[in-house]
């Protein structure tokens, strides 16, 4: 890995021609606009590690490589979420609130690696939505506990089609109206996703816990 350092900034955020991109702007290249040829040196940034210098930086390949549609970054992340990366490192703490966002930019990347596949055909796409949702299940349930958010799931699922993942909107949105530590946005965003689905859920539910929908409003 020491004789990649002094390349990983161009490995992480430069284009073909060399222009320079942050992290999401590298995600969202097209296909035809990825360096291919630069994923064997991606990869060779992935190291099980107990530093979080480390860590973070293979975080950091794993998550350009899973946008790519690329496996192996998958699988460095659901490791890291297996092994509950969150225990043992505060890898990227919140500018203002200071939590842990780490497991909202594995979202990020898994919900890349299905639109990926999605562009590049139907097929694909269904592969994998199915090969990512054992990753997007687990994120959900440590969501419904810790304060990191998930609604870059709740816009994707909302342009796409996902019915077993409202059923696990549910019962997140269930676990987190009982939770009192729980952010009031990440109820009011849930509460908005399920509401496009099963609005009498959301009512039954608010009246279970002695709320009213004017208790969560956006406004």
């Amino acid at each position: 890995m020491n004789n990649l350092s002094a390349d990983i900034p161009d490995l992480l955020y430069t284009s073909k021609d060399g222009s320079f991109h942050d992290s999401f702007e590298m995600s969202l290249l097209d296909d035809d606009e990825i360096p291919f040829e630069r994923i064997p040196k991606l990869k060779g940034l992935i190291v099980d590690s107990e530093s979080a210098e480390v860590i973070s930086m293979s975080l950091c390949a794993a998550r350009l490589l899973c946008s790519w549609g690329d496996e192996f970054g998958l699988e460095f992340m659901e490791r890291l979420v297996d092994s509950r990366i969150d225990k043992r490192f505060n890898l990227n703490p919140h500018r203002l609130r200071n939590y842990d966002t780490t497991y909202e930019e594995i979202l990020d990347a898994a919900i890349c690696f299905w639109v990926r596949y999605s562009d590049r055909g139907i097929e694909k796409g269904i592969w994998a939505r199915e090969r990512v949702k054992s990753l997007v299940k687990k994120l959900i349930h440590l969501s419904s506990d810790l304060p990191f958010e998930i609604k870059a799931l709740y816009d994707q699922v909302s342009r796409s089609s996902w019915p077993e993942i409202v059923e696990d909107v549910k019962t997140h949105l269930s676990l987190i109206l009982s939770d009192e530590n729980q952010s009031l946005w990440k109820v009011v965003d849930a509460i908005d996703f399920v509401d496009r689905y099963d609005s009498d859920f959301v009512d039954r539910l608010l009246c279970e816990h002695g709320k009213s929908r004017k208790d969560f409003s956006k406004n």
